[in-house]
């Protein structure tokens, strides 16, 4: 059976579609949160550290869904797209306490807002052990090395931004500044769009039959015993070809081949949805 497993297609796999599904929803709530950010005027901070938390928690459910219900399908991954993953689930993480300082910095909460953003600031740095926090090491012949030039004015951003808030708490505020965030004070994740279920239409099968055969009619296999009878001509019409001369017809192979393919098109997709559905 492990066998079997490891030779099909890894997309036709229930365990693969179903981590698959936490990663889709990942990608929708990341373009959710790239919307408030369009919008003019002061976002809600808030909702948008709840937002990135729920997408990094989606993300590592992708990651422990694919090593649980589909571990011999993973080797088959690009190790990059690995590395990019771990690389947005530190990110996303990093994000969700920049915002959440923010949004406690607007509510006078100076001191837990200082320590967000320091933890934000531990989050996006380079970890230094394969298990460490932080993120993974992007190598330089890696496409991800795509995003340094944006990671490196982030990780400026913070460093600016704890700097001016720091200065601002030790002349003006004076609040004390615990060494994180309290669990109070805590990010709750928020996952905003859930599954919906996709049912395939149920049809009849297509008619098969030999050509030259009437609706309705199911053609013999068996061969024409004369030249003579093959020739014949009945009252109703010709009689119909025999197995032999339908199978050396590449036109009927073809149309064979045809239907049988949509056929099993059809009862892997119904076998596939009722697995999904079933989970």
């Amino acid at each position: 059976h492990a066998e079997l497993e490891n030779k099909t297609l890894a997309e036709t796999r229930v365990g693969v579609c179903l981590a698959m599904q936490h990663l889709y929803m990942a990608m929708a709530q990341q373009m959710a949160v790239a919307t408030v950010l369009a919008k003019p005027g002061t976002p809600n901070y808030s909702l948008l550290a709840k937002l990135s938390s729920g997408i990094a928690v989606e993300l590592e459910t992708f990651v422990t869904s694919f090593r649980s219900k589909a571990a011999v399908h993973m080797d088959k991954i690009d190790p990059c797209f690995l590395t990019l993953i771990t690389f947005l689930i530190n990110i996303q993480n990093s994000l969700s306490l920049y915002f959440l300082g923010r949004s406690l910095w607007l509510d006078g909460e100076y001191g837990v807002a200082i320590a967000a953003i320091s933890e934000a600031t531990v989050a996006a740095r380079t970890r230094t052990t394969p298990t460490g926090r932080g993120l993974p090491e992007i190598e330089s012949t890696s496409p991800l090395q795509s995003l340094s030039p944006e990671l490196t004015n982030y990780r400026k951003h913070l460093a600016s931004l704890l700097q001016s808030w720091e200065k601002d708490n030790m002349l003006v505020y004076f609040n004390k500044v615990p060494p994180s965030v309290p669990a109070d004070k805590a990010v709750k994740p928020i996952r905003m769009k859930k599954v919906e279920e996709y049912c395939l239409d149920i049809k009849d099968p297509l008619p098969f039959s030999l050509p030259g055969v009437g609706d309705g009619q199911v053609s013999s296999p068996t061969k024409v015993k004369s030249k003579n009878k093959s020739n014949a001509k009945s009252s109703k019409g010709a009689d119909p070809p025999s197995y032999d001369d339908a199978m050396n017809n590449v036109s009927f192979q073809a149309q064979v081949n045809g239907v049988l393919a949509r056929e099993l098109d059809s009862v892997l997709a119904r076998e596939l949805q009722d697995k999904l559905n079933s989970e």
